[in-house]
């Protein structure tokens, strides 16, 4: 398995986690991006997650969300962690997920524009392996032909960028920073 950590060393992500999401954040004060919640939804996966405000603890850490630089885009980040070894209550990456949501309070509108994925355990024997398992970026606003492609990032460098947690972090901030120099900084009205 590719990324594995015990469960103390998944907890201690929640601090490199605020300071991954700072760069897009709206209000990184004093270091801190947004709130980080874990939640064990089965004694078999751990979840962290990124979000602004109150957190109903029942909610869907897929529904969570944390405001951005631009107005009009809110993001939801997330990471799941499957059990792999229970004697040693060791944990692999399976997916580190990163939305990207354009928002319109007053038509009570919100759609997913863009995503940024890894899938580092996804199986080899998988037609698309390669893209899902690099960080990956999706174009999902609506009606795009492109919603299924998976735009790998680091498809040539991906044996070095899934050795550990460290590596596809600073490639999920690279690509973190591109989004947000290319999209969430543009002063733009965005109409869709």
């Amino acid at each position: 398995m590719n990324i594995e950590k015990n469960e103390a060393e998944i907890l201690s992500r929640l601090n490199p986690l605020r300071e991954l999401l700072k760069i897009i954040c709206r209000s990184p004060q004093n270091g801190v991006a947004t709130q980080i919640a874990r939640f064990n939804y089965s004694p078999f996966e751990r979840i962290i997650g990124a979000f602004d405000g109150n957190l109903d603890k029942a909610s869907d850490f897929r529904k969570w969300r944390f405001l951005t630089y631009h107005k009009q885009f809110r993001a939801n980040y997330f990471e799941v962690w499957h059990l792999s070894d229970e004697r040693n209550r060791t944990f692999y990456l399976e997916k580190i997920y990163l939305h990207l949501y354009y928002f319109n309070p007053i038509k009570s509108i919100e759609f997913a524009v863009l995503s940024l994925h890894s899938d580092p355990n996804e199986p080899l024997e998988e037609a698309h392996c390669l893209y899902k398992r690099s960080p990956h970026l999706h174009l999902s606003y609506p009606k795009s032909p492109f919603g299924e492609a998976h735009i790998a990032l680091n498809k040539y460098d991906l044996d070095y960028v899934l050795q550990n947690i460290e590596n596809l972090e600073t490639a999920f901030f690279t690509a973190l920073t591109m989004i947000k120099e290319e999209i969430i900084l543009k002063d733009n009205t965005y109409e869709f």
